[in-house]
């Protein structure tokens, strides 16, 4: 019996662990981002999972968008839409839009293709844990998603992405709403 009541309160122990890490690094991510101070979201994000994160999601729709394509042609648009896309992240990732699009929703760029948008992290209330445990989706056991959308619609579905390292969760992906996807996308070249 002592051994079963240590079980359970060992497995309670690391779950309130589990969870009051991500709870206060999710809030001391918002609290950068409510604040404005870009240089605490980038130290609150690992910027080469976000890249890649937002590279993924930008080729898939752009693989979409090309329709049927042989092996060969597939093999070449995935690798040359992910340079593509990679390169043109690198000049938006910047603090200040990484900021901004957690804050309010928006990064605009210099075409109408280049503008971002997707339901900011400032809607999501950390102190209503029901509400926060109904946006919480584990992906693996060191990496969840949050969905920032109210709706799981997935035309509108965006969430970001954090996964555990060195102690406290960062900030590793951004998905973004299908339309703004499809913006991105078309921002590749077509052929």
């Amino acid at each position: 019996m002592r051994w079963f009541l240590g079980t359970v309160l060992t497995i309670l122990v690391v779950m309130g662990l589990y969870f009051g890490s991500l709870i206060k690094s999710l809030a001391g991510l918002m609290d950068a981002v409510q604040t404005g101070n870009g240089g605490e979201v980038v130290a609150r994000t690992d910027m080469n999972e976000l890249r890649h994160s937002l590279t993924d999601q930008i080729v898939r729709t752009y693989l979409k968008r090309m329709g049927n394509l042989n092996p060969v042609q597939r093999m070449i648009a995935d690798t040359y839409g992910a340079s593509v896309a990679d390169a043109m992240l690198q000049k938006f990732l910047t603090a200040e839009n990484i900021t901004n699009l957690l804050r309010n929703g928006t990064v605009t760029g210099a075409s109408e293709d280049a503008n971002w948008t997707m339901v900011p992290l400032s809607k999501i209330d950390v102190t209503k844990l029901t509400d926060l445990l109904g946006r919480w989706r584990p992906i693996q056991p060191l990496r969840v998603e949050v969905r920032t959308s109210d709706t799981t619609s997935p035309q509108e579905y965006s969430a970001i992405g954090l996964h555990f390292e060195g102690g406290s969760w960062k900030l590793s992906g951004l998905l973004l709403p299908q339309d703004a996807l499809q913006k991105l996308a078309r921002s590749l070249p077509a052929r």
